[in-house]
């Protein structure tokens, strides 16, 4: 993981994801406003249908 210090990035986040500006002052300088970059992993995607099945979901490597 890799955390991202860029003002311009923050500011577009907070306008394509209003409910960012609800953050702190609702400005891009925010220090509560953490973004990060995540290089790799594994995502699981669940919901109820599958819940309590977790052998049976869907792993997406990335």
């Amino acid at each position: 993981m890799k955390f991202l210090d860029d003002i311009a990035l923050k500011a577009r986040l907070m306008e394509e994801r209003p409910f960012l500006k609800a953050t702190g002052t609702g400005k891009p300088d925010e220090p509560l406003l953490a973004v990060f970059q995540i290089y790799t992993g594994e995502a699981h995607f669940r919901k109820m249908e599958n819940n309590l099945r977790e052998s049976e979901i869907e792993k997406v490597r990335f």
